[in-house]
């Protein structure tokens, strides 16, 4: 994958889309959104501080994991868009 590049992961009739980058100190962070018929239902996953990762593919693991769990506890049906 190339910097900046999104990961869609279609999830529980969900789409979950990941933009990974690289920050200032050189640690890979990423940005979620998910989507459901084609919709934004949340613009991003609510963190106090955003993990950091070594590789891209770690970061783009994580936040997909992340995303699956606001799926799965159904914080994003709560969500508005």
């Amino acid at each position: 994958m190339e910097p900046n590049a999104r990961t869609m992961y279609e999830y529980g009739g969900y789409e979950i889309r990941v933009w990974a980058s690289r920050n200032e100190r050189g640690a890979w962070v990423s940005d979620v959104e998910i989507y459901r018929d084609g919709r934004r239902v949340l613009a991003a996953v609510p963190e106090t501080v955003s993990p950091e990762w070594g590789t891209e593919e770690e970061c783009v693991r994580d936040a997909i994991g992340q995303g699956r769990d606001l799926i799965d506890r159904g914080d994003v049906a709560r969500c508005r868009p």
